[in-house]
């Protein structure tokens, strides 16, 4: 329930402007997310071409957290097997939990005051992307073992 507030809150602050933007981000940083949950993260890399950069939301102010990135964190893949395929869309979604300066848990709604973000896998997604990536070109398709 927590994470579906603070996703509600970061997308009524992202329309107001102010609160995120896009941006890119490299696997390694959704990579640490994603070893909470091995068997699906050897599942990823064991079977795809994972691009190296990717795109995720970041948080604008001048706020302590201003120019964090957030998941949820998009990358583009292959199939190993296949190289030449349709490109999917690789969305990996976590959960947040934010803390003062105090390390006090705060409550989603307060996330400017928030001065560090404690992400954790939730979920991942995966569809089919509209074009393929370059990136995808120069990825590292041996495995991330």
């Amino acid at each position: 329930m927590r994470s579906i507030r603070f996703l509600a809150a970061l997308i009524l602050l992202a329309i107001s402007g102010r609160a995120m933007a896009a941006g890119s981000v490299a696997f390694a940083q959704a990579d640490a997310i994603l070893k909470e949950s091995p068997a699906i993260r050897a599942y990823l890399v064991d079977t795809l071409c994972i691009s190296k950069g990717g795109m995720a939301p970041r948080l604008n102010g001048e706020y302590p957290l201003g120019g964090e990135r957030v998941g949820p964190y998009t990358f583009y893949v292959l199939p190993k097997n296949d190289l030449h395929a349709r490109p999917f869309a690789l969305k990996i979604v976590t959960t947040a939990k934010l803390y003062d300066a105090a390390g006090k848990r705060i409550g989603d709604e307060d996330w400017g005051h928030a001065e560090r973000i404690e992400e954790h896998f939730a979920s991942i997604e995966l569809t089919p992307a509209r074009e393929r990536m370059p990136e995808l070109e120069t990825a590292n398709c041996a495995g991330l073992r």
